[in-house]
């Protein structure tokens, strides 16, 4: 129960940081270009890729339109509640299936650890993935129904008939798994029923004939020619990046040889659904993916659906260990969970590994992968924003390869689609570039200009880009050439580059207002945030300790300083305040190095912000035009470094 209550925290917490500052990823750009097709219906009912998202499409009008948010805000948040509905769903079925109350506790909570596996994180983690999440409330729903008993009506339609007919075209109309949902629950209802499987089966004709033919589907250009690769196929089958799916297989094939359960007709049909649903979808991924290589196979979306064997597993076992009256099967269900979720057995073995396979990660350090790659996501968004900007300046932004970055992303943030950047995305939109938050200060030295008439300007330095909005902003380098504004590009200065993992020796590198100055460290940061008081105090600790009492605090005054970055901003400094010079403690090194700020580095010219050197020779001419200037261009202001006449 603590590591469910424990896994929802984490996704409260994803969901709430994405309502805050909203992101688009990739495919996620395909929601905002309503402008470019003829009629808004063409746009609802048309193809992405192989799938129709027509869902997932109404809902990003009702969020924008309606709701007045950005598109794709609510995207994590509707993950949840979707897990969340599986979850109350899979606890209904565990109470209508099993008679043993403890029984039903460990097979529930079994299913919502499996549910809630952090093996899946890209679908945790990206608003697009919602049709994912409905498809398993639908796998779930059709479980549910096809355990409960069935009476054919060949004059009327029950309500569990509608209910029946209806999943295969939500289904189909969500997204492409929808086929491979609409196939397995043919099946299974021919399990149940003849009548109610030819039902179905109909129902789901009619919804494919609708998809595929009367709506014109088009095999997407980009995407590989069909394959079947056998090996791709099992290994997504049972788990891919997630091992253990394969192992709480393995433990329910041997549990059932040395059983050797009998399984009624009736409790056939609802649990083969989810695992023939976990096949069919594997094997249309399969074809329309194994080109791409075997290690697509173990993309972590791909979980999602195939955890579905799991719950399969979950609720075989529990048939057995219900039937053969053992008191020893119902312990061994949730041990079994525990051992391929908490204890990532066989992950957890082996050596660390990069994407997409994750073998050496525990369940906690998958977690922890997941928060960081929010903040990866969060800087591609911000790149593909900052792209609109530049290419006015015609500076080509080098964002890393994600689809639409180039044509959707910069004409979103440029406000040339239907659908308009809102909120956190409009503050980043070339509209609000000259915000007061957006405003960007350039600093930088110019630690050598020396003219080589052979070769050119050779130029060595330092600078550094900083907002209110963002801390750190990219910023160019740029050689122009005459009139015609040549340019030539002389360093790039990516924010990628800063300490983004780097483990501080004190939490510097974020502004805060103390309720008072305990320690001299404290104190002598607070004048190095501040010039007027280094003009003022100097290094007097004692003065500055009472102006901030008396004064500093009621003025709202805050800690910026960030002490370790102007340390390893500049050698000289990590050399000095060394343990050769008698500097041997983490307080010492730090007091001496905010002293030397506050006495000569800030009159040097010296900084705290994480800057970026450059050193490079720069042609006179380019294309037989003279250079007339050197200066660094960020996403909306400039400074020039270096002009000719």
């Amino acid at each position: 129960m603590i590591l469910i209550v424990w896994s929802f925290c984490n996704l409260i917490i994803l969901s709430f940081n994405h309502w805050i500052e909203p992101t688009l990823f990739g495919d996620s750009f395909r929601l905002v270009e309503q402008g470019k097709t003829s009629s808004l219906l063409n746009w609802i009912f048309r193809q992405h890729n192989e799938h129709r998202i027509i869902f997932s499409k109404l809902n990003t009008l009702f969020e924008v339109n309606i709701l007045n948010l950005s598109p794709g805000q609510s995207g994590l948040f509707q993950n949840l509640l979707l897990v969340f509905l599986s979850s109350g769903i899979w606890t209904y079925i565990n109470q209508k299936v099993f008679k043993d109350k403890n029984l039903k506790i460990i097979t529930t909570l079994s299913g919502i650890t499996l549910l809630l596996h952090p093996w899946q994180w890209e679908n945790f983690l990206w608003e697009f993935q919602v049709p994912w999440f409905f498809i398993n409330v639908l796998v779930l729903l059709g479980t549910l129904l096809l355990i409960r008993p069935y009476e054919n009506h060949p004059k009327s339609i029950s309500f569990i008939d509608i209910c029946f007919l209806t999943i295969p075209w939500f289904a189909i109309f969500s997204t492409g798994q929808g086929i491979a949902l609409a196939s397995a629950l043919c099946i299974s209802s021919f399990i149940k029923n003849k009548n109610l499987g030819l039902k179905v089966t109909i129902s789901s004709a009619l919804a494919l004939f609708t998809s595929f033919t009367f709506l014109n589907y088009v095999k997407p250009i980009n995407h590989p020619v069909y394959k079947f690769d056998f090996k791709f196929f099992v290994g997504m089958l049972f788990g891919g990046s997630w091992h253990g799916l394969f192992v709480i297989f393995l433990i329910t094939l041997i549990t059932f040889i040395v059983a050797k359960p009998k399984i009624p007709i009736k409790v056939l049909a609802s649990i083969t659904f989810p695992t023939l649903f976990s096949i069919f979808f594997t094997m249309m991924t399969t074809l329309s993916r194994s080109s791409f290589g075997l290690n697509a196979a173990a993309a972590s979306r791909y979980t999602t659906h195939t955890l579905m064997i799991g719950l399969t597993c979950i609720l075989l076992l529990g048939y057995v260990a219900e039937k053969k009256n053992n008191s020893l099967y119902s312990p061994f269900i949730g041990l079994s969970t525990l051992l391929i979720t908490l204890g990532s057995f066989p992950n957890i073995i082996g050596s660390i590994s990069k994407s997409p396979i994750y073998r050496g990660f525990s369940f906690e350090r998958v977690w922890t992968y997941m928060h960081n790659h929010r903040q990866k996501t969060k800087d591609e968004f911000l790149c593909i924003a900052d792209s609109a900007l530049f290419k006015k300046k015609k500076i080509d932004l080098p964002c890393n390869f994600t689809p639409h970055y180039k044509d959707l992303g910069p004409a979103y943030f440029s406000n040339a689609l239907q659908v308009k950047p809102k909120g956190w995305h409009k503050l980043h939109s070339t509209s609000e570039s000259i915000k007061d938050k957006n405003k960007i200060k350039i600093r930088y030295t110019l630690q050598e200009k020396l003219l080589l008439p052979s070769q050119g300007f050779k130029i060595r330095g330092y600078a550094s880009a900083n907002s209110e909005s963002r801390g750190k902003e990219r910023f160019f380098v740029i050689a122009y050439y005459g009139s015609s504004e040549k340019q030539k590009i002389i360093n790039f200065s990516d924010v990628k580059m800063s300490k983004e993992n780097q483990n501080s020796l004190i939490n510097q590198s974020e502004s805060y207002i103390p309720k008072s100055l305990k320690t001299d460290l404290e104190v002598l940061t607070y004048i190095a945030s501040h010039p007027d008081l280094i003009d003022v105090f100097g290094t007097d600790i004692v003065s500055a300790r009472s102006h901030y009492k008396d004064y500093g605090s009621k003025e709202g005054r805050r800690i910026t300083f960030d002490v370790v970055q102007y340390l390893s901003n500049y050698e000289d400094l990590a050399v000095f305040f060394s343990a050769k010079n008698g500097y041997r403690t983490t307080e010492s090194i730090l007091e001496g190095a905010l002293r030397h700020y506050i006495d000569y580095g800030n009159r040097e010219g010296r900084t705290d912000s994480d800057f970026s050197t450059f050193d490079a020779i720069v042609p006179l001419e380019f294309e037989k035009i003279p250079l007339t200037e050197i200066s660094i261009e960020t996403r909306n202001s400039s400074k020039t470094i270096l002009k000719l006449l």
